[in-house]
């Protein structure tokens, strides 16, 4: 039986809500007091601080899947739309890594979807690892493993058809496009989703990409609609080949039209 990226998040117990409201109900009725404040607080310190310790504190305490699914479901349409950008984007890939794979919801989702496929999901917080694991055996995915690492010390060894970073908190990206470039296979392409909020600093992301050897070839929309807000990032998909025309970010930002638009439409190279 078919089933939807929705359907397959409501296993996670990732939900979609359709206000503040809503979704705080569900907030009170499945955690306590304290950890809903500790939840807050850990989130809070961790968008202001930026630090690997903060990173790893709210991790740790979100890897419990109600806890989790809880934080998840503030964001479960924009979730959505990007799995079914990506699995549109990797079909064909034998080799998959997903970056900073949190519990698994995309993982597993990628893994389904490409069942000829081998996929790998990394993530630094060793419990929210161990979560995806047992989800992925619940589930019966037999093509995934998950490791714990950090992206930049992941060993060399493996080259990838596809590396995804679509949730991934890290704020050098130098570091991070040089390991992408170093993982990924001679044919194979990146693909990251960021917050932009200028067509100046999107440039700038892909320069910063251009000097560790990945030019971007696709640059689209990503639509998050969630609990009554909206919010549009950027999925940019990026390969060790040339790109024949760079992105008209301009263009794209003068865009009001509430769906995906895709420039320079070139696939990447396979």
């Amino acid at each position: 039986m078919t089933i939807t990226i929705a359907d397959h998040l409501a296993k996670y117990g990732i939900l979609p809500y359709q206000s503040e409201a809503e979704y705080h109900s569900r907030c009170i009725a499945e955690l306590r007091p304290q950890q809903y404040d500790k939840l807050i607080k850990l989130r809070t310190r961790m968008q202001r601080n930026k630090r690997l310790e903060d990173y790893s504190k709210f991790f740790d305490f979100t890897s419990t899947p109600i806890i989790g699914a809880v934080d998840l479901s503030r964001a479960t349409n924009g979730i959505c739309n990007v799995g079914q950008q990506v699995v549109a984007k990797i079909v064909g890939a034998k080799k998959i890594l997903d970056v900073g794979c949190s519990l698994g919801y995309l993982t597993t989702w990628y893994a389904l979807q490409n069942p000829a496929a081998e996929v790998v999901g990394i993530d630094i917080s060793k419990r929210m690892i161990e979560v995806a694991k047992a989800k992925a055996r619940d589930l019966s995915v037999a093509n995934i493993r998950f490791e714990a690492w950090d992206f930049v010390d992941y060993p060399d060894t493996d080259k990838f058809d596809a590396v995804i970073a679509t949730s991934l908190t890290y704020d050098n990206r130098f570091a991070l496009y040089i390991k992408a470039s170093q993982l990924l296979a001679d044919d194979g392409f990146f693909i990251e989703t960021i917050c932009c909020d200028t067509a100046a600093s999107a440039r700038e992301r892909l320069h910063t990409m251009a000097l560790t050897r990945l030019n971007a070839h696709m640059v689209e929309l990503v639509h998050r609609t969630d609990m009554g807000s909206s919010s549009v990032d950027l999925m940019i998909v990026a390969t060790k080949a040339l790109a024949p025309q760079p992105p008209n970010f301009d263009a794209l930002y003068a865009t009001d039209q509430l769906v995906t638009v895709t420039l320079t439409m070139v696939p990447p190279v396979k």
